[in-house]
């Protein structure tokens, strides 16, 4: 007998605005109740200035959560760097009309899934498919078998291994089969504070970003056969415990594309838009490989882990070719105008020099290292792969803290206690006869708190902090004898990048040694 699930009772209950509902940055200079926040502070709550006026008055978040005093603030160490907010606008409202969200009756995705139905804005992109086990012409003269999960269908490829990824069954053993990943409910307790409510459809400024809330860690990390995932999501429970909702099956992304995002939809409980959702796929990926790496060192991973790591790879590659993102990244760094946004792949993007090297003369916006930490760990993780030279993630790593240090020190939050604060590190390193440590640079007020706890989500963290110490010194001794003060970060990081004094920093920032840092303070 299928073990009884409860049934998901949305967190909030949706309420129609007459108005259109806005999400502006978080810093709006205009309100009265600014703060500045931090990596360390996701601020999403209406003392970091998220709402505006508009906003405020319709108080569309109001709810018995809201209210409570201890909700307002959240500890979230690894959110936003950036002084701007995750949610952006509402998705604009086009005629809709209402569509079941939930999969085929004949599949029946449990109480859990069948309870949340709602209207949709609009319709997901690509082209849909109907609900049956694949009958296509290309298959009916195939050996293969059909995949049982409804809406999804297997096609015919030269690129077999983008096409589809066949492996052991962790749940049947049967080798071979197309493995499927499942979908589980969020774990049920307090909801993040301003974050979209089910039902909302909204579109994310940074989606790559949101990949580690409450809200998005929905993906399983058991992996079986089709077949299994078929019978797991009707039953609507795992063998690690979890609450089954839909699944996904690994087979080609591209013609599959309207069902992928409706299966996520359905996870999401439509909280996010459609043009979002890939994104956001990918970063609960790379969250969940973070997980898999820590618990795979500390020995407390599953015996089918490997398994869930070379599926979230084969997604990763996968969705790379199929992601279009703005030419600009995010929304949030489009200038504003009333044309759409062009619109490019995300490997494309990717592989542009004068996008991936910060360094490059040709590269004046620096959005790759704006976007805030955990969206460019998530980045910097597609990038090593795409161009996997050695130390080049790391050099990366290395100009992202450098921007972040330059926004303290020149940004809209710069204080002359923190330029105070560059001199005292250098002379407490001189005397110790040694290079500035990284650990110290939040400790000494040069980074906003939680800058590094979102840092120590990159695997590599540990060796970067001990090896950056050297690069670190030389930046900031240039910095103080410069005297820059009233320029933006980005105009001092594309200022220093021009000057042959210092090269080593954005070249080979890892590879210079303590001795020769310490011997350029009588330069």
């Amino acid at each position: 007998m299928a073990p009884t699930v409860p049934v998901l009772e949305p967190a909030y209950a949706s309420q129609p605005l007459s108005n259109p509902l806005l999400y502006p940055p978080l810093y709006a200079s205009s309100s009265d109740a600014y703060n500045p926040f931090s990596d360390g502070d996701y601020a999403l709550t209406q003392g970091g200035g998220m709402m505006g006026q508009e906003s405020l008055a319709l108080n569309p978040f109001s709810s018995p959560f809201i209210s409570d005093p201890a909700l307002n603030s959240m500890d979230v160490s690894y959110s936003l760097d950036s002084g701007k907010g995750l949610l952006n606008e509402k998705a604009p409202a086009c005629a809709s009309s209402d569509e079941d969200l939930t999969l085929d009756n004949s599949a029946s995705v449990t109480q859990a899934s069948d309870s949340f139905r709602r209207s949709r804005s609009r319709k997901l992109p690509g082209k849909r498919r109907s609900h049956t086990r694949s009958r296509s012409p290309s298959l009916r003269r195939s050996t293969r078998d059909p995949i049982l999960i409804p809406g999804f269908e297997r096609f015919k490829s030269l690129d077999k291994a983008s096409n589809e990824l066949r492996g052991e069954c962790a749940l049947c053993h049967y080798d071979g089969a197309v493995l499927t990943i499942l979908l589980r409910a969020p774990s049920t307790g307090r909801p993040t504070v301003g974050f979209p409510r089910e039902g909302d459809n909204v579109q994310i400024a940074f989606p790559f970003a949101i990949g580690s809330f409450a809200e998005t860690r929905v993906l399983s990390t058991f992996v079986c056969c089709d077949s299994c995932a078929f019978h797991l999501v009707r039953v609507g429970i795992s063998p690690l415990g979890d609450t089954v909702i839909a699944a996904v099956p690994m087979v080609s992304l591209r013609q599959n594309q309207a069902s992928v995002l409706e299966a996520l939809d359905l996870a999401m409980r439509g909280r996010i838009d459609s043009d979002d959702l890939l994104a956001v796929f990918m970063a609960m990926l790379d969250a969940e490989l973070n997980d898999a790496d820590r618990d795979v060192s500390s020995g407390r991973a599953h015996t089918d882990i490997s398994l869930f790591r070379r599926s979230a790879e084969w997604f990763q590659h996968n969705l790379n070719i199929l992601i279009e993102v703005p030419a600009t990244l995010s929304i949030d760094f489009q200038p504003h105008s009333s044309r759409p946004p062009e619109k490019k792949a995300l490997y494309e993007l990717l592989d542009l020099p004068e996008f991936r090297d910060p360094a490059n003369p040709n590269n004046h916006d620096l959005l790759l290292l704006r976007y805030p930490i955990p969206g460019f760990l998530v980045l910097l993780r597609q990038i090593s792969l795409l161009y996997p030279i050695s130390e080049h993630g790391q050099t990366l790593a290395f100009h992202k803290l450098m921007l972040l240090i330059l926004e303290t020190l020149n940004g809209s939050r710069a204080s002359a206690k923190s330029q105070l604060a560059v001199g005292d590190i250098l002379q407490h390193a001189e005397a110790r006869e040694m290079p500035i440590s990284a650990l110290e640079l939040e400790h000494r007020g040069l980074v906003e708190p939680g800058t590094l706890e979102a840092f120590k989500r990159w695997t590599h963290f540990e060796s970067f902090a001990q090896r950056c110490g050297p690069a670190l010194t030389v930046f900031l001794r240039h910095w103080l004898r410069a005297g820059f003060r009233q320029q933006s970060a980005v105009s001092v990081f594309n200022l220093l990048k021009r000057d042959e004094a210092i090269r080593d920093i954005f070249v080979a920032p890892l590879s210079m040694s303590a001795n020769y840092a310490m011997d350029l303070q009588s330069l």
